[in-house]
């Protein structure tokens, strides 16, 4: 894992996160989004639940695994309504495992 990514897990700090979410490295974008699940805050969650809808399969995936990783209640009905839309079934295979992590 990346030292900014865990660093920033350890802190519980959203900022770095986005930072290199945003950025143009699509491995470290990745890794930011995935790892916004375990920052337990609002910015967080929106900005995983934002993403649910990005054209990249790559952030959708890492979207969900996000929101699994939070095990956040409300991450539930936004992952069930957009596996609605979603055509790729390896993606809609992890939005179904973010959702069973999220009734936990």
């Amino acid at each position: 894992m990346n030292k900014k990514v865990e660093q920033a897990i350890e802190k519980k700090k959203f900022e770095p996160l986005k930072k290199l979410a945003d950025g143009r490295d699509e491995a470290l974008k990745i890794e930011a989004i995935a790892a916004m699940g375990q920052v337990p805050c609002e910015d967080s969650f929106n900005y995983l639940t934002a993403s649910l809808r990005n054209p990249s399969a790559n952030v959708r995936t890492a979207a969900a695994v996000g929101l699994g990783a939070s095990k956040n209640p409300k991450a539930y009905a936004f992952l069930d309504h957009q596996m609605q839309q979603e055509t790729d079934e390896g993606i809609r295979e992890k939005m179904r495992s973010a959702m069973a992590s999220c009734r936990e």
